[in-house]
């Protein structure tokens, strides 16, 4: 799935994706998984009565300013990767996979998120903003996107 998400403009799935994985802040989002603190969902559909296939996932990992990723912004920000399947793009499993770690990452205490996303990645940057998401940082052809988290207060009920 982490090729999935670096290479996303593609059709095809990556021959080989070695030469992705061999970019320390590219592996550094999947290497020693799971770590302390790593959480992840993982997206299926049913492709028969008794099975299933993954069609995406979602994750984040916890960075260092020594080890950043793309969408770094402090050790104390995760950082989110989404992926899903290229035959399996624009049928909402992204959004339901976004949401599941978001309300997982905040179940854990976890204050706020952080990615990094390409500006010609249109459907992945509509997503991210009609989530919530919001723009903290840019180059010259990404930006990184914080979304902060809300928790449940302890013993609250709806009134």
């Amino acid at each position: 799935m982490l090729v999935y998400a670096v290479n996303y403009r593609s059709c095809e799935p990556v021959p080989d994706p070695a030469p992705l994985l061999a970019d320390p802040r590219v592996a550094g989002y999947l290497v020693g998984w799971p770590r302390a603190g790593d959480i992840g969902v993982i997206g299926e559909r049913a492709s028969c009565e008794s099975s299933s296939e993954e069609v995406g996932a979602c994750w984040l990992r916890y960075r260092c300013a020594t080890s950043p990723g793309f969408g770094y912004l402090s050790s104390t920000v995760p950082e989110v990767t989404l992926a899903v399947a290229i035959d399996a793009r624009g049928n909402g499993y992204g959004r339901a996979l976004l949401r599941e770690l978001t309300s997982a990452a905040a179940d854990a205490g976890i204050a706020a998120l952080s990615l990094n996303v390409e500006r010609s990645n249109t459907p992945a940057r509509a997503l991210y903003l009609s989530e919530g998401w919001r723009t903290v940082c840019t180059d010259d052809d990404s930006d990184t996107l914080v979304r902060h988290l809300h928790r449940p207060r302890r013993g609250a009920t709806n009134r």
